[in-house]
């Protein structure tokens, strides 16, 4: 696994751009073959940590040319219920989101973003599995943020999270960061303090 490490945004894209060619022997990003590799890119971060800001990075750059998709399960669950923060539906959420996942997954060339908190290890491994299934190059990406930033950031959106939501999920990261992810291919964490 390449663990890399950053400390803006901007540097985002140049950093999956080398992860994806450690991993791409064979594909015709080196000219070795004749299909452009899939990629999954994991989003990991507590809510208000700059997983959106990042997720917009990367599908303003076209990383290796490669065609960006994105899964947002808030996205989801508003088209679902009505509001982002609505949690009765999660089942239906998840659901709709692996499905897209696989969908998109199956495809040659498609960089997927899949923008979700991804606080616990089990969350992370079941999409390194979809990937996996699909032999995709599976990327996480770790906004690192200061937990005092993160509530700043949370004052400042439209939509706020509870304090003590943003302070566990936090906890959970930080007690198995994806730095530890035996699954994935990459771990590019985004340290903004």
């Amino acid at each position: 696994m390449v663990v890399t490490t950053i400390g803006h945004v901007s540097e985002l894209p140049k950093a999956l751009e080398t992860a994806i060619s450690m991993h791409s022997y064979g594909t015709a990003i080196d000219g070795m073959g004749d299909a452009l590799p899939t990629v999954l890119v994991t989003m990991v971060g507590c809510p208000a940590s700059g997983k959106s800001t990042a997720r917009a990075a990367i599908m303003r750059s076209r990383v290796h040319g490669l065609v960006c998709e994105t899964i947002c399960p808030d996205d989801i669950r508003k088209r679902l219920t009505g509001d982002a923060a609505d949690q009765s539906a999660n089942a239906a959420v998840w659901h709709a989101a692996m499905e897209r996942l696989d969908t998109l997954l199956a495809m040659h060339g498609v960089l997927v973003v899949f923008d979700a908190t991804a606080s616990r290890v089990r969350d992370r491994k079941r999409l390194a599995n979809a990937a996996h299934d699909h032999n995709a190059i599976v990327i996480e990406v770790w906004c690192d943020t200061p937990l005092e930033q993160c509530y700043e950031h949370n004052d400042a959106r439209e939509r706020h999270v509870p304090m003590e939501t943003i302070r566990r999920m936090h906890s959970s990261i930080a007690m198995n960061p994806p730095t530890g992810d035996r699954f994935a291919d990459a771990v590019i964490t985004m340290r903004t303090h």
